[in-house]
């Protein structure tokens, strides 16, 4: 994991508010995807704000992509706001193929 990455959570009623600081590489997106697996279930909203990012590697753009089967099973709803927007085309696919594969 990139030294000055961390993850801030709030939680409040169905939704989590995630904040990503620091660096988001391969290691990051590990790390995010645990935090969501063991930290959010249930129907639960998630708000991921990218703002705190200093830097993405592409490697950690694609290493949460292909490993979102991780969070199967759960019920969760992903939106992202921040730099990593200007990526969502790329992410959103994926995000929405595991929408539609957890919801059936």
């Amino acid at each position: 994991m990139a030294s000055n990455f961390r993850i801030s959570a709030r939680h409040s009623n169905s939704d989590v508010e995630v904040r990503l600081i620091g660096d988001f590489d391969g290691t990051s997106a590990c790390e995010l995807l645990n935090f969501l697996r063991d930290n959010c279930n249930g129907g639960v909203r998630v708000f991921i704000d990218t703002r705190g990012l200093k830097e993405i590697y592409p490697f950690g753009v694609d290493t949460f992509q292909n490993n979102l089967y991780l969070l199967k099973g759960l019920k969760l709803r992903l939106s992202f706001t921040g730099m990593l927007r200007a990526l969502r085309r790329n992410v959103t696919s994926s995000i929405e193929l595991f929408i539609l594969q957890i919801a059936v």
